[in-house]
């Protein structure tokens, strides 16, 4: 395969998956990050701590 050819549709498909994996990882540390200043304790199970709507005042409030 030369550099003139064009990418076959598994290349794109293998480019593709790869920035969506790497985008979705940069969402995630950002919302944890985002989580953490409002108070919430991102090591815990989903089924402890605070729940979304108890801090939700914060979370407004840190927007603005």
């Amino acid at each position: 395969m030369t550099s003139l050819e064009r990418d076959s549709p598994r290349d794109q498909l293998v480019v593709t998956l790869f920035l969506l994996t790497v985008f979705g990882l940069l969402l995630g540390a950002g919302i944890k990050s985002r989580m953490e200043k409002a108070g919430l304790d991102t090591g815990l199970a989903w089924s402890t701590g605070r729940r979304w709507w108890e801090v939700s005042d914060v979370i407004v409030a840190s927007l603005y």
